[in-house]
């Protein structure tokens, strides 16, 4: 009976880029909205905006880390563009629901 070992091996160039696209999209931040809720306190809408911000970096820091464990090849610069582009959609769309499930309405700035 023979028994073989495998050992999982990090590649240093995706994880860095998982870190990179992980810091841009923790910088991205839309200015140009302004959410409030009817019911809540002002007090109160700082710290739950927070909250989304943070539940949403952690979801789409999962999502690049998943998919930087299943990529087996280095990704060229437009796919990592690409990938930027839709992590970043994703984190808005993961932060406006979150919002739009506490209660909160998006009031343009514009």
């Amino acid at each position: 009976m023979t028994v073989r070992a495998y050992q999982k091996v990090v590649r240093p160039a995706p994880l860095l880029a998982v870190v990179f696209c992980a810091f841009v999209l923790s910088a991205c931040s839309n200015t140009s909205e302004i959410w409030q809720h009817s019911s809540k306190p002002k007090n109160q809408w700082s710290t739950d905006i927070a909250a989304c911000k943070s539940r949403a970096n952690t979801l789409i820091n999962r999502q690049l880390d998943i998919e930087s464990d299943s990529s087996f090849r280095n990704r060229d610069e437009l796919q990592m563009q690409l990938a930027t582009y839709d992590a970043r959609k994703n984190r808005y769309s993961y932060f406006t629901n979150c919002l739009s499930g506490k209660g909160y309405l998006r009031i343009s700035s514009n």
